[in-house]
């Protein structure tokens, strides 16, 4: 009886294991299992290293990748797209990232200029002598001399001046009012003072030679003559300059000249002072030096005490604060490459994705942003070449978790190759590169990654070129070129 139980209950659990693998069976060959019926149809394929590379159907990208599909989820944020990273919290502290807001500022963009003291050519007085004659005798002798008003600076002897002087004697003598009245009008005419001629006339003798005295204060600029020279009207015989007012010329970049104008503040410093002096600017010079490219510009300073000389060196800071506000970040953020600016968007929740933008003004603290930044989005200011450096690359951040990977690990290859074409955007260059015997793989066109520590400004298109290359995540990385 009890073998008779034992060999029911067996036959039943034989039974039961047969029936459910017969029903599952039965799923499997016929196909009854339920399919979504709302199933999505991919708007297209994306290469995973480059969203820009869309195809209508399944293949290959350029870096001999699959292409993803992409469904158009309306839910798919920013931070989901190729090159986000995400890092743990524990990491994002011991990398010390910091993040900041964009924001609007107005910049201070100041800046500076070098400059030299400069004669003030308002008050820059030639003297020209209005007789042809001799110089007989030279009261000065150098420039740089100090001079007072009606200080004695040179005679002449000329003989016109002689024979207007006989004129006058013979008028008086005559006492004919009309001729004594051309003759002094003459004489005036050759710059004698009326005392000179009051004199003659009072003396009844004429005069050999006449003194000339200055009709300023100021110091010899210029000192065209010495005795014995003759002279003509035309001839500058010498320039008498005023220091009590001085230029300061000062000359400035070509770029800043947008943000000049006139009575601009300045600030001016000598090498030589500890004072600091300001001034406005009071003349933008039309041209610009074909050469320096630099514009000049001139301001005015008292220099009652005379401590300014001309040609000192001086440097000028000139105050702008741009009178709009602006897209800005800090200057530390901008990851500058050379061939492009880039920055690092934080989302939040450990998630980081580098992004390309268009930088304009700036000042030592912030730059502007043309394009590429949205009002209140966060950028990183610590820590972001390393975030950079993954996002690129469409990084897991692997080599953050643990130990960085060993480049003996890589598959390396050495081969010749001809430059298709080189795109600096995108860091890639095209190469027909001959075949890899030792990898078994025949000659083929494909697209180059470029480290970032190879320099491939002096290729070109159609060059040989004898280049080292690895592979890492699907990705052939160029680590050495040669041109042949």
């Amino acid at each position: 009886m009890k073998k008779v139980l034992a060999g029911f209950i067996i036959g039943a659990i034989l039974t039961a294991t047969a029936m459910y693998f017969l029903l599952n069976s039965k799923t499997i060959l016929t196909g009854d299992s339920q399919e979504p019926k709302d199933e999505k149809k991919p708007l297209y394929w994306v290469a995973p290293m480059d969203p820009n590379y869309r195809r209508d159907k399944p293949g290959k990208s350029p870096m001999g990748m699959d292409l993803v599909p992409f469904y158009g989820d309306n839910e798919q944020t920013e931070e989901e797209n190729p090159g986000t990273v995400k890092i743990s919290p524990d990491v994002e502290n011991n990398l010390g990232v910091k993040t900041e807001k964009v924001t609007k500022r107005r910049l201070n963009q100041s800046f500076s200029a070098v400059a030299y003291v400069r004669f003030n050519e308002n008050e820059l007085t030639h003297v020209h002598s209005k007789i042809s004659g001799w110089v007989e005798k030279l009261y000065v002798k150098s420039t740089g001399e100090n001079i007072a008003k009606g200080q004695p600076l040179y005679e002449i002897y000329a003989p016109e001046f002689v024979n207007a002087q006989e004129e006058l004697l013979l008028a008086v003598k005559q006492n004919n009012k009309n001729f004594i009245n051309s003759t002094i009008k003459k004489l005036e005419s050759m710059q004698i003072p009326l005392q000179v001629i009051n004199q003659i006339i009072k003396q009844n003798k004429v005069q050999r030679t006449v003194l000339f005295q200055s009709q300023h204060d100021g110091i010899i600029e210029n000192l065209e003559i010495r005795e014995g020279y003759f002279v003509k009207p035309e001839m500058t015989i010498l320039s008498i300059a005023n220091l009590d007012r001085v230029w300061i010329e000062a000359s400035v970049l070509q770029t800043n000249l947008h943000k000049l104008s006139v009575g601009m503040a300045a600030e001016i410093k000598f090498e030589s002072m500890e004072e600091r002096y300001t001034s406005t600017v009071d003349y933008i010079y039309p041209q610009i030096d074909e050469k320096t490219r630099l514009v000049r510009v001139r301001l005015l300073l008292n220099n009652e005490s005379q401590l300014l000389k001309p040609n000192m060196y001086a440097k000028v800071y000139f105050d702008y604060l741009d009178d709009k506000e602006m897209l800005t970040i800090s200057n530390q953020s901008i990851i500058r490459t050379g061939q492009s600016n880039r920055v690092v968007l934080a989302f939040g929740n450990g998630k980081y994705k580098s992004a390309n933008v268009v930088i304009g003004e700036s000042d030592s603290e912030f730059t502007q942003i043309l394009s590429g930044l949205k009002d209140g989005e966060r950028v990183v200011t610590s820590a972001q070449f390393l975030l950079d450096s993954e996002s690129s690359k469409t990084s897991d951040f692997m080599r953050m978790y643990h130990k960085m990977l060993d480049e003996k690990d890589l598959p390396e290859a050495t081969v010749k190759g001809v430059i298709n074409s080189i795109n600096s955007d995108t860091n890639m260059i095209n190469i027909t590169r001959e075949a890899i015997p030792e990898w078994k793989r025949p000659a083929a066109t494909l697209d180059f990654n470029v480290d970032d520590r190879v320099s491939y400004e002096r290729f070109r298109k159609g060059d040989e070129v004898l280049f080292t290359f690895r592979i890492y995540k699907g990705e052939f990385i160029i680590t050495q070129m040669t041109k042949l």
